[in-house]
C-alpha cells in the first residue's frame, strides 16, 4: 500500500514538472522569436532610393513604438500605425507620378511596384501581430480609405490613378483570401453619372490590370 501510494505520487509529481518544463520551454522560444522581431524592427533606418523600400522602411520606423502584452503578442497602435501607413503611402504615390508628371503616358501606375509594397506591408504586420485577420484588417482599412479619395468629385488624372489603385488592391485582398467580405469597388456602374461628361470611361479600363 505504501509503494502505491509512493508510486501514484511520483506520478503526480513527475507529470506536474513535466507540465512546468514544457510550459517554460515554449514561453523561452516564444520569447526568442519575439527577441528577434523586435531587435529586427529596431534596426537602423537605411536610407533607400526607390518609393516603396523607402515606404517600408517607413513602416519599420513606426514599428519602433511596438509594445509587447502579457500574452507575448507585439501590439500595433492602429491610429499612429495605420492612418500613417496609408498618408504616407499616398504621400509617395502623389510625390512619384504627380511632380510635373500629369501627361497620361507618364502617371500609370506599376503593377509590380504595387504588388511588392502590398505583399511586405502583409507579411510585416502577419509576423509581428500573430494575428492574419488583424493584417487583413489593416488592408481592409486600407481600401475604404482609397475609395473615399476616389469619389465622383476626384475623377481627375489624379483620381484615375486612386481608383486603379483600389482595384488593385481588392483583387490581391481576394486573391490571398485576408478577408472573408470586401466592399465591392468593381461595380463600376454606380459611379457612371459621375464619371459621364467628366472623363472617358474608357481610359478607366485602359488603367486596369
Amino acid at each position: 500500500m505504501v509503494v502505491e501510494n509512493v508510486v501514484a505520487v511520483s506520478v503526480l509529481y513527475g507529470t506536474m514538472f513535466l507540465c512546468v518544463f514544457i510550459k517554460f520551454i515554449h514561453k523561452a522560444m516564444v520569447d526568442k522569436k519575439l527577441f528577434k522581431q523586435v531587435k529586427f524592427c529596431m534596426q537602423p533606418i537605411k536610407k533607400r532610393n526607390t518609393w516603396d523600400d523607402s515606404l517600408f522602411d517607413i513602416i519599420l520606423h513606426k514599428q519602433s513604438t511596438i509594445q509587447i502584452d502579457s500574452k507575448y503578442r507585439i501590439t500595433i497602435d492602429d491610429k499612429i500605425v495605420i492612418n500613417d501607413i496609408i498618408t504616407d503611402f499616398h504621400r509617395n504615390m502623389t510625390n512619384l507620378y504627380f511632380n510635373n508628371q500629369l501627361n497620361t503616358s507618364k502617371y500609370l501606375l506599376n503593377m509590380d511596384e504595387v504588388e511588392y509594397f502590398m505583399f511586405n506591408l502583409y507579411e510585416f504586420l502577419k509576423a509581428n501581430t500573430y494575428e492574419k485577420e488583424f493584417a487583413g484588417y489593416v488592408m481592409f482599412n486600407y481600401v475604404n480609405k482609397v475609395d473615399e479619395w476616389t469619389s465622383c468629385y476626384s475623377l481627375t488624372e489624379q483620381g484615375i490613378i486612386y481608383y486603379k489603385l483600389n482595384y488593385i488592391t481588392s483583387v490581391y485582398l481576394r486573391k490571398y483570401r485576408l478577408i472573408n467580405k470586401i466592399y465591392n469597388i468593381n461595380n463600376y456602374n454606380e459611379h457612371e453619372e459621375c464619371i459621364k461628361g467628366k472623363i472617358d470611361k474608357r481610359k478607366i479600363y485602359m488603367y486596369m490590370p
